[in-house]
């Protein structure tokens, strides 16, 4: 479950980068940019989750 929670995590944060890149090629501001940084630390703590998450399961099949 943790698995594809993490997963949905992470194409929802993927989704929003595209439409934020596709904003910013069309009118490109700093604000922007900074906003695509903050979403980088989210993608970075999604992808934790998601290794931890095979961590645990190829554990639990071991």
């Amino acid at each position: 479950m943790a698995l594809a929670q993490s997963k949905l995590a992470l194409l929802r944060i993927r989704s929003v980068r595209q439409d934020m890149l596709a904003a910013l090629v069309a009118c490109p501001i700093p604000e922007g940019m900074k906003r695509l940084e903050g979403l980088e630390r989210y993608e970075r703590a999604a992808l934790v989750q998601q290794r931890q998450a095979l961590r645990s399961l190829t554990l639990e099949r071991g």
